[in-house]
């Protein structure tokens, strides 16, 4: 099964650890004050708004915004079979 997970917010460490199990069956995206998650360093693979990043004064790489979002509806609609949104 192949999983989509939204996060708005910082995750605890029992979601992480969740998050690292489903890694090669998951997509993350980060939106919110859930582009923290960056800074804790435990997820290695995910996609982030560049306007959340720039916003909270976050500096990573990200993708342009219509990317990001294009990409996350175009994963919604033909990629995932469930999705999470924290």
């Amino acid at each position: 099964m192949k999983y989509l997970l939204i996060a708005s917010r910082i995750l605890d460490n029992s979601l992480s650890n969740l998050i690292l199990e489903l890694a090669n069956e998951a997509k993350i995206y980060l939106v919110g004050d859930g582009v923290y998650n960056i800074k804790t360093g435990k997820l290695r693979l995910f996609l982030a708004s560049n306007d959340d990043l720039k916003k909270r004064g976050i500096k990573a790489e990200g993708l342009e915004d219509d990317d990001f979002y294009n990409r996350l509806i175009e994963d919604l609609m033909e990629w995932c079979d469930s999705v999470i949104f924290i």
